[in-house]
């Protein structure tokens, strides 16, 4: 597994960095789980970024394609980030649809730069696309990967809402239709320890390496107990862990 911290500056990039984030994720957490961050506060920590690390961008939630999200993916490839993602709220239809055009908005704009879909473990409080769903949909789109969230920050996690169990089935979803996986949802240790025999590629976290939660800053010390965690489960298991790799692929495989 890799750690994905969610940054919200570039002041929160060295702390994440040292502390032993392997790939750096931008977002506006005031705007939602997946809160897409204004393009010049990408660029900013694009050019904080350590060359030994990734970085994605969240470019928040979406019932359709539309123009504003084509504009913001070309921003955002145009800054040379590894990967965007994107939070599927609508329907099986509508979404499959998005990710078409996402992709291929994307890859014309920056090649280099891969889409990640995002649905939701509490999806049916919103009624969004089911996560199950998400592998074939971002396959057949030509995704590099996905990602399970979830859309309130309320105090729950993903475990509230899907035992390991069904986090099990997600993953081997996802590795049949060959893409990357990650999972997130106010993932603290514990629930990192529980999810370490799911096997995601990537988990994501950005309140439980925060002082003061997802609000506040990111803290050196509390992501490196997370990467800790990490980096003791893949020694046990053989696995090698590296910040990156030279085709870009380090969201997961």
């Amino acid at each position: 597994m890799r750690l994905l911290v969610s940054v919200m500056d570039p002041d929160e990039v060295g702390p994440a960095a040292a502390g032993g984030a392997d790939i750096i994720d931008v977002k506006d957490p005031s705007r939602g789980p997946l809160g897409r961050p204004q393009t010049r506060v990408v660029r900013a920590v694009r050019a904080a970024l350590p060359p030994t690390h990734l970085m994605s961008v969240a470019l928040g939630d979406a019932r359709t394609f539309s123009d504003t999200l084509a504009r913001a993916a070309r921003a955002v490839a145009a800054v040379q980030v590894d990967f965007i993602k994107v939070g599927l709220v609508g329907s099986r239809r509508d979404a499959a649809s998005l990710l078409r055009r996402l992709v291929e908005v994307t890859g014309e704009a920056n090649p280099r730069t891969r889409v990640v879909a995002v649905a939701y473990a509490d999806a049916r409080w919103i009624n969004a696309v089911s996560p199950f769903l998400l592998p074939t949909l971002a396959a057949t789109a030509g995704a590099h990967g996905i990602m399970l969230d979830t859309a309130y920050k309320d105090g729950t996690s993903l475990l509230t809402h899907l035992q390991v169990r069904s986090l099990s089935i997600f993953v081997a979803l996802a590795r049949s239709a060959r893409l990357s996986v990650g999972l997130a949802g106010s993932l603290g240790v514990a629930e990192v320890e529980c999810l370490q025999d799911v096997e995601p590629d990537v988990v994501g976290v950005r309140g439980a390496v925060c002082r003061h939660g997802r609000a506040g800053r990111v803290d050196a010390m509390l992501v490196r107990r997370l990467s800790q965690v990490i980096r003791c489960h893949s020694a046990l298991s053989g696995v090698s862990v590296s910040h990156s790799s030279p085709d870009g692929s380090a969201f997961g495989k």
